[in-house]
């Protein structure tokens, strides 16, 4: 962390560190240390409190019009710019190396919850990455978009890595630890015994053939209790085997001087120490569930015991590193490998690409950036729905109209009656918020999104707002239809509406309300390629793969708003070529347009109905219209 600050300060910018605690002096010049201690009883409130302290130190700098040009942290909290994700997939953990009852927690929910406002589809946060294996664990939990993820590639400063004599090295390691001159050193650093493995390590060696355990230690050095693992050893009466010793200054020294580097982690995200060894010229025997195993793999720098794990493979690669005949080509190719790597990366790659990321940001800086979600849900103007608990309108921002839509609530009366209908309740914002991220990245133009944000766990409470620039003096395509048209316009415009409904609904998109008066045509469009906008995304359902009734749903939405309009039996027909030509999968079938037909018919003959005219009356005088 304090590298990155300290490059991002030569560069001449200004840097600001909020922590709840410091230990050592403070750097000077550009950089500014903030200690906020926190309070609490329990973990969760302390970083709770943390965090509150910070935001309400982002938000007034951005009151008083000095707000920070980026705020990435190190934490998880939903108001940052940029994530620096060194930790695993919390969520991915909980499901799957915890028990059920764990997930029921406060611990769980409130983790769960700061991981998934990094993390969500929903979310703005840029996050970088140090390596790619936990990435499909997050794309998996919460589909985060890949323009969001951003690699960096790790850092091995190259003077700490200097080669020095292998011999001098090897007798410096042993006299240090008192050994003999020709025994076998397997070497394994960093603190957390357990996480990096030495359990395993030590049911390996014990597995070993006598003749090979007689010149065999295993040095440790970490900050962390011995005692435990030692005293597996000597349940496995291997006890002889291992050094443990506290962590030293002298690690590059003492990789050049070890015969092997083991490193057998229950998990890591990263485990930059594999690159260190690499870079000693030291080969490495490693697991796959280590995320910097992937480099070990590629350059054959040793050996990679792969996932599922099972012990018997550790055994057997530690027998193999004692009895190879090469070991040190697994040196030479590891060196070879990370000094690419210390070419990839200076020591500059993560303040470049953050100063890339404040640019960026910079030149999309969005209105209403530096307003608190308290200040939105207090906005007001020319109301298109005031009800209690939903709120649509039409505001004034610095010269610019956008519309705006509150959430306050919906209350389990309104959950439980969907529910009951069969339908899934509308609870916030949030999924019109994401359908609007995910139609954009389709290349399907839609009201362009500025603002989103929610509070509150529970669905009947939630509070959520969402902010979208209006679109201007657009013209609704059942408006555009009702009026003459020449042939080639309308077949143009049915065209787009087909493109634009089979790209949904392969990608397992579906409006729910996918009417005519739903597609928008912008002003001034050209008649070969009209532009429109789909709105009104509020219901929209996204699954995991395409679903048959969802899209006979939304095709005989679009057949029974056409149905009152001069749209002749040509134009469907139209529709139909194109629609079924881009979908490519139910509109194969000929029992898929005889169901959307028949609910097209349903649809229309309910709608006609005295009581459901009745019902409309209602409603629009509801929302004053």
């Amino acid at each position: 962390m304090l590298r990155i600050a300290q490059r991002l300060a030569d560069t001449g910018h200004e840097v600001e560190i909020f922590t709840m605690q410091w230990q050592g002096d403070k750097p000077q010049g550009n950089i500014t240390v903030h200690v906020l201690p926190s309070q609490g009883l329990t973990n969760i409130r302390r970083y709770q409190s943390f965090l509150d302290k910070v935001q309400g130190q982002i938000e007034q700098r951005a009151n008083s019009n000095t707000a920070f040009d980026l705020v990435l942290g190190f934490n998880r909290a939903k108001w940052l710019d940029v994530y620096f994700g060194a930790d695993p997939c919390f969520k991915e953990r909980a499901y799957t190396q915890r028990p059920f009852l764990y997930r029921l927690t406060p611990r769980y929910r409130w983790f769960a919850a700061c991981e998934r406002a990094i993390f969500s589809e929903d979310s703005d946060t840029d996050i970088l990455l140090l390596s790619n294996q936990e990435k499909p664990n997050f794309q998996k939990w919460y589909q985060t978009p890949e323009q969001r993820l951003h690699f960096i590639p790790p850092y091995l400063p190259a003077q700490r890595f200097i080669l020095q004599d292998k011999q001098q090295m090897r007798t410096y390691l042993r006299q240090q630890f008192q050994l003999k001159p020709d025994d076998f050193v397997f070497l394994l650093v960093g603190s957390g015994f357990f996480m990096k493995g030495l359990d395993r390590a030590i049911a390996a060696v014990a597995s070993l053939p006598t003749s090979l355990k007689q010149s065999l230690k295993v040095i440790a050095i970490g900050q962390d209790k011995p005692e435990p693992m030692l005293k597996l050893a000597k349940q496995y009466g291997v006890a002889e085997q291992f050094i443990i010793s506290s962590g030293r200054s002298d690690i590059p020294q003492l990789m050049q001087g070890a015969d092997v580097y083991l490193h057998p982690a229950h998990r890591e995200n990263t485990g930059l120490v594999i690159l260190e060894a690499m870079a000693c010229g030291l080969p490495v025997l490693t697991t796959a569930t280590t995320g910097y195993s992937s480099y070990v793999a590629d350059a054959k720098a040793g050996i990679v015991v792969p996932n599922p794990y099972q012990q018997a493979n550790l055994d057997h690669a530690m027998l193999r590193m004692m009895t190879v005949d090469d070991l040190a080509k697994f040196g030479r190719a590891g060196r070879q490998s990370a000094e690419r790597v210390m070419g990839a990366n200076d020591g500059h790659a993560e303040a470049n690409i953050l100063l890339e990321l404040a640019q960026q940001r910079s030149r999309r800086s969005a209105p209403f950036a530096g307003m608190r979600f308290e200040q939105v849900m207090q906005l007001r103007g020319t109301f298109f729905r005031n009800l209690p608990k939903r709120k649509t309108m039409q505001v004034q921002y610095q010269g610019q109209s956008y519309f705006v839509k509150l959430h306050l609530g919906v209350g389990w009366g309104e959950i439980i009656k969907n529910l009951l209908s069969l339908k899934w309740p509308v609870i916030g914002a949030a999924t019109e918020a994401r359908a609007i991220r995910r139609l954009s990245a389709l290349g399907i133009a839609t009201t362009p999104l500025v603002k989103f944000d929610q509070r509150g766990c529970n669905p009947a409470t939630q509070q959520s707002y969402l902010i979208t620039r209006d679109l201007g003096q657009v013209t609704a395509l059942d408006m555009w239809f009702a009026e003459q048209q020449t042939k080639a316009k309308r077949q143009g415009m049915i065209k787009e509406i087909a493109r634009i409904s089979a790209t949904m609904h392969q990608h397992a998109i579906y409006h729910q309300d996918l009417y005519l008066c739903h597609f928008c045509l912008a002003p001034n469009s050209r008649s070969s390629k009209p532009k429109l906008y789909l709105i009104d995304l509020h219901r929209c359902r996204m699954l995991s793969k395409p679903n048959l009734k969802a899209a006979i749903k939304d095709v005989a939405a679009l057949y029974f708003s056409a149905m009152d309009l001069p749209f002749s039996s040509e134009d469907w027909d139209l529709f139909c070529q194109y629609y079924t030509a881009l979908e490519g999968n139910f509109a194969l079938q000929d029992s898929f347009w005889v169901q959307v037909k028949r609910r097209a018919e349903q649809l229309h003959e309910k709608f006609h109905s005295n009581k459901f005219q009745q019902r409309l009356a209602q409603e629009k005088a509801r929302l004053g219209a």
